[in-house]
This record gives C-alpha cells, structure tokens and sequence, in this order.
C-alpha cells in the first residue's frame, strides 16, 4: 500500500510586525513539522476580549510537533513574552487595575499519555511573579 505524502517547506505568512512560519512533511501516518511565530502584538485580541480590558507587549512561540508509525503524536510549545501590561477596568470608569510583567516565559509538552505546561511570569515593578506547572498523565 502507497502511502500518500505531503512537503511543505517552510512558509511564512507575515502581517506586520508579526510574523508566522510553518513546514510539514510526511503523512497522516509519520510526519513531522514546526511553526514559529514571531512580533505577535497581544493587541491582536483585543476583539475578543471584554469592553475595557487591555493588553500590551509581544509574544514569540516557536513549536515542533512528530508522528512516527504507530506511535503517538508529541507536540512541544516554547512561549515568549515581552514586558506585558494588562489593563482591568474597575467599577469607578476613572479607575483601572494595571498589572506590568517582566518578560516570561511558557512551556507546553503533548505525548503518549502526559500533557504538561509551565507558566513563569515574573511582575515589573514589585517583587513576586505569576508561576504555576501542571501536568495531566492518562495512563500508567
């Protein structure tokens, strides 16, 4: 039987000043491939969220993803993140709750049978940072 096989060579899309990148190759069966995104501006969604709610900064992310025969698929995730702000509106319309982050950093990790993810976000101006690992196993 003929396994039907797909190449993307690596292929960007760029809607300035961001930049995301993408390649592909094998079949449904074993493949391999990797993205990266680069300069994404949080302000990108700002269309999805509440009213008043604000983000500033850039994220960059870079990932590969595998299938090999009859194994399962894995998937990695690298975030980064400029200084970020984010902006909650308050009862008072004159007020705001503003946090500011130092850069930080995210991890996400897909196999067999684990998922795993690590956030590290440290605050700018106040000592103290965002920090949580998880991980969700479904087999022994």
């Amino acid at each position: 039987m003929t396994r039907e096989r797909l190449q993307l060579p690596e292929h960007c899309w760029i809607s300035a000043p961001a930049r995301a990148c993408g390649r592909f190759a094998g079949s449904l069966e074993d493949y391999s491939g990797g993205f990266s995104l680069t300069q994404l501006p949080l302000a990108y969604f700002a269309a999805i969220l509440p009213g008043a709610v604000g983000m500033e900064g850039e994220l960059n992310a870079r990932g590969d993803f595998r299938k090999v025969a009859s194994h399962a698929a894995t998937l990695t995730i690298q975030l980064d993140s400029t200084p970020l702000q984010l902006r909650l509106p308050q009862d008072d319309p004159d007020l705001q709750q503003l946090f500011s982050f130092a850069p930080g950093q995210a991890t996400a990790a897909l196999s067999d049978n684990k998922a795993t993810l690590s956030v590290d976000l440290p605050f700018a101006a106040v000592p103290g940072r965002v920090h949580a690992k998880a991980a969700l196993c479904t087999g022994p």
